[in-house]
């Protein structure tokens, strides 16, 4: 948080405020704002799910788990995730087709919901109890970038009432960070430019 504010120049107790507010806001910016679609030609994208357990949550007490589903552009580092009731094709397919273009190189494990994914996509899937990395061609197929940001992912998380917060927060951040690697000033004129898509009575 502090490298971010410094960057921005804007107060560490500034930016906490901007953080909630964004939070509360991002799933209407998203909505208002045309954002490229993960893949593209000579792009990879990575897919994966991950449960999150009573464990996390409860300190061993029993509870339902979570799962959140997650897409991930090598190239660009950009996620998106979401927590969803199953892994279902009916349930992960529309993800997978609103978020990545098609004809983009999709690189996933052996989950019987993605077997299909050829028929949209340059699907390459890895059998994880043979292997974790396998060159391909021009192709290393591996999950190891996604499974990255699981980790990055829930170490934000501090009580399962964060979960579809820390979802959306997560999501926004990734596409920011790669705006943010632009020419020198992109990230603070980008994050201001965010600011602005909140309510008046949303002052700082």
């Amino acid at each position: 948080m502090s490298i971010i504010s410094a960057e921005v120049g804007i107060s560490p107790t500034q930016m906490s405020k901007i953080v909630r507010l964004i939070s509360t806001k991002l799933q209407a910016w998203m909505s208002r704002t045309e954002q490229r679609q993960f893949g593209g030609e000579n792009e990879v994208v990575e897919l994966d799910e991950t449960e999150l357990g009573h464990r996390k949550f409860n300190r061993g007490r029993e509870t339902r788990k979570l799962t959140v589903f997650g897409i991930v552009e090598r190239g660009s580092r950009r996620v998106f995730v979401t927590v969803v009731p199953n892994v279902r094709r009916v349930t992960l397919m529309p993800y997978i087709t609103g978020w990545i273009e098609k004809g983009s190189t999709l690189i996933s494990d052996g989950l019987k919901t993605y077997y299909r994914l050829g028929e949209l996509y340059d699907h390459l899937w890895i059998n994880h109890s043979e292997t974790y990395i396998l060159p391909q061609g021009k192709f290393v197929i591996h999950t190891n970038t996604v499974e990255s940001a699981w980790s990055r992912f829930k170490r934000t998380i501090h009580s399962r009432r964060d979960v579809d917060q820390a979802c959306v927060w997560f999501t926004f951040r990734s596409i920011a960070e790669a705006q943010f690697t632009a020419p020198e000033g992109k990230m603070r004129a980008t994050f201001l430019a965010i600011l602005q898509t909140l309510t008046p009575e949303s002052t700082i």
